[in-house]
């Protein structure tokens, strides 16, 4: 009789600071994830991990475990905030990144492989479909608010640092051939700097 092919397995872990003042430690998850994968039948192929916050996703583990996919079937970590502390973060890692993976998390008892976990993953989706939208929402209402009490958007004109300089060396007499040449300027930001400031 064929033996069942067990599916392939890594893990991943990760700590924000000194090991020692992690509720979390390194080794309670990798114990964790070696515990679950020797119970659920998978062979556990390597185990990921980083030393540093969970906000960004450019972490050197993650680098290496989305380069490596090709070695596993399952992505197995300890806890949701362990893979990423936001919700729109950890949604673009499972259905983009790592689209075509099942991934599990332990201490939630989320297991893609199974339809309750499925279930949990897509209402966990929502919500991030959620704070996206309040997101855009605030900075669009943020943007609307700081236009009505007449605030510039967007990066100050390049021209107007040069306004001063451009005015002063006018009166002094400089013709605008020379005021390019000392301010190292073309013509055109020459005569913005200088009718910036009559407006």
């Amino acid at each position: 009789m064929r033996t069942k092919k067990r599916p392939k397995a890594v893990g991943y872990v990760r700590i924000s600071t000194c090991e020692d003042k992690q509720k979390y430690s390194l080794k309670l998850q990798i114990r964790a994830i070696k515990e679950y994968c020797k119970k659920e039948g998978m062979k556990l192929v390597r185990i990921y991990q980083d030393e540093r916050s969970g906000k960004t996703l450019n972490r050197p583990g993650i680098k290496k475990l989305l380069s490596e996919q090709n070695k596993f079937q399952v992505l197995v970590v300890y806890k949701i905030d362990r893979l990423s502390r936001s919700l729109l973060g950890l949604f673009k890692l499972i259905h983009e990144e790592l689209k075509g993976k099942e991934i599990v998390f332990i201490e939630e008892g989320i297991d893609q492989r199974t339809k309750e976990g499925r279930l949990l993953l897509n209402q966990l989706a929502s919500f991030a479909e959620y704070e996206r939208e309040l997101i855009v929402s605030r900075i669009k209402d943020g943007l609307r608010e700081a236009r009505k009490r007449g605030v510039q958007l967007g990066a100050r004109p390049k021209f107007h640092k040069y306004s001063e300089q451009v005015h002063r060396l006018r009166e002094a007499g400089l013709s605008w051939k020379e005021i390019c040449q000392k301010l190292k300027i073309n013509f055109r930001t020459a005569k913005k700097s200088y009718f910036a400031r009559c407006t």
